[in-house]
């Protein structure tokens, strides 16, 4: 067993160096990650070092995700709205509460016409996995 003794300060400055990577960090004060996840479970100072590194590396990459966004990036914009914008509807999967959920690939529309059909001919069930995108009705359920 490696009984070898850190500095807080030197933890925590490979913590910063390596932005919160844990392998990076223990590489750079010359430990196994298990010793550096023990340092920070039972130091209060290097577990907020830990925190602080990781906040500041999703800073940078949120910065480097506007920063493409800004130049028109259709994938990064895309994950933007399918990340922050869904509560404005950009989401992939519906979830319909009632334990029943309904997954689509589709616009919101095809999905609405959808339930609507299934009310209108008496199968709200709601028990469909998915339908094609473009598609103005649901498939029947197959009872599965």
């Amino acid at each position: 067993m490696n009984t070898k003794k850190y500095s807080p300060d030197k933890v925590i400055k490979a913590l910063q160096d390596a932005q919160g990577i844990k392998i990076q960090a223990a590489k750079l004060i010359g430990c196994d990650r298990s010793t550096l996840e023990r340092y920070i479970t039972d130091n209060d100072e290097i577990r907020q070092a830990y925190e602080d590194a990781r906040e500041s590396l999703v800073d940078t990459a949120e910065s480097k995700l506007l920063a493409n966004i800004e130049k028109g990036d259709v994938a990064s914009i895309i994950f933007c709205l399918k990340c922050l914008g869904k509560d404005r509807g950009y989401v992939e999967r519906w979830e319909i509460n009632d334990n029943k959920r309904l997954s689509f690939s589709g616009d919101p529309l095809g999905l609405i016409n959808g339930i609507i059909t299934q009310i209108n001919t008496g199968k709200p069930e709601l028990q469909i996995k998915s339908f094609k995108s473009g598609e103005k009705e649901l498939p029947a359920s197959s009872g599965d």
